[in-house]
C-alpha cells in the first residue's frame, strides 16, 4: 500500500529488514522518515493473515497480525505528524512509483481510518464486515463486486477504487457487522416492526428538528438494496413502509439486512431480518 507519506509492503532478508516480513514507512511534516518491521517470519504465504496498522499521530506506531500486536523491529522511531499527502493517491498491490512490482497474491477487505484503533477494538471487529458508518472510517472497499474494473467505497466518502490488472477471485468470508445501537440527538424512538417480518415491515421514527434524513437499507456485504428516503423532514414522528424489495421492486431473499440512518453528520444502524 501507497500514499506518499505512508508506505507499507514485504519484505525479505535485505538491509536492515528481517526475512518474510511487513515494513511500514512514515514520512513526518518534520521532513524525517521513521521504518518499523515486524519479526522474522511474521508474514506466511498461502495463507489469510489479517494486517492492521496504526500510529497515534505523535510517537507511537503499533502493528496487529491476525489480532496480535507485533514486536517491531525500530528501524528509525516515529516522531510528530504524517507529512500532508491529501492530494496523493491510494494504491493498494503496488506503488505510487511502480518502483516495487505488483503484489502478487490476495487482498480483501481494505480499511481506512482516520483513528489509531486498539488491540481490542481489532480483535472485536476484523472477522466481521463493517456497517461503513464506523466513527473514524474514511475509507472501505470489501472488494465483494465480483466483476468489473470499479470497487465501490462503502464508506461515507463513497472514493471508489479502480482497479487494473487484477482478477476476482473468492476472498475471505466474514461475521455480519458488529451493530451500533446508540441514538441519534435529533433522531429518537426508532422502532421497525415486525421484525422479523415476511410481507413488509414498519419503520417509524421521530426527529425533534427539521433537518434532511436519508435512510437507506444494504445487505451484509455493504451493496445497497434501496433507498427509502433522502430528503429534508419536518419535525414529529415518520412512518415508513419496506416491502422487502429493491430499488426495482424485485423482491429480495430472506436474511439479514442493515438499516442505515444518516441525519446531518450523525448515523445510526440497526438489522432488519426477512423471513
Amino acid at each position: 500500500m501507497d500514499k506518499d507519506a505512508i508506505t507499507i509492503y514485504l519484505a525479505n532478508a535485505m538491509g536492515d529488514f528481517n526475512d518474510s516480513s511487513l515494513v511500514v514507512e512514515i514520512k513526518h511534516s518534520s521532513r524525517a522518515k521513521s521504518v518499523y518491521n515486524t519479526s522474522p517470519f511474521s508474514i506466511h504465504t498461502n495463507t489469510w493473515q489479517h494486517i492492521a496498522v496504526s500510529y497515534d499521530g505523535v510517537s507511537e506506531v503499533k502493528i496487529f497480525i491476525n489480532g496480535e500486536e507485533e514486536e517491531l523491529n525500530i528501524i528509525n522511531p516515529a516522531s510528530g505528524g504524517i507529512k500532508d499527502n491529501a492530494e496523493e493517491g491510494l494504491l493498494i498491490g503496488n506503488s505510487n512509483t511502480f518502483s516495487m512490482g505488483s503484489y502478487q497474491g490476495i487482498i480483501d477487505e481494505i480499511r481506512l481510518w482516520n483513528t489509531a484503533l486498539d488491540q481490542n477494538w481489532i480483535d472485536n471487529h476484523m472477522m466481521h464486515y463493517l456497517t461503513g458508518y464506523e466513527d473514524g472510517l474514511i475509507g472501505y472497499w470489501t472488494l465483494n463486486e465480483g466483476d468489473g474494473g470499479v470497487s465501490e467505497d462503502k464508506s461515507a466518502n463513497t472514493n471508489n477504487g479502480i482497479l487494473s490488472g487484477s482478477v476476482w477471485c473468492q476472498g475471505v468470508n466474514l461475521y455480519s457487522p458488529v451493530m451500533v445501537s446508540e441514538q441519534l440527538p435529533d433522531f429518537n424512538d426508532l422502532n421497525i416492526s415486525p421484525n422479523p417480518f415476511v410481507e413488509q415491515t414498519q419503520i417509524t421514527f421521530n426527529l425533534k428538528k427539521e433537518q434532511h434524513t436519508q435512510i437507506a437499507i444494504y445487505d451484509l456485504n455493504g451493496r445497497k438494496i434501496c433507498c427509502l428516503i433522502n430528503q429534508n423532514l419536518g419535525i414529529g414522528t415518520h412512518n415508513l413502509n419496506w416491502p422487502g424489495c429493491d430499488e426495482t421492486g424485485k423482491e429480495v431473499s430472506n436474511g439479514v439486512y442493515v438499516l442505515r440512518v444518516l441525519t446531518g453528520n450523525n448515523r445510526l444502524v440497526s438489522m432488519l431480518v426477512k423471513r
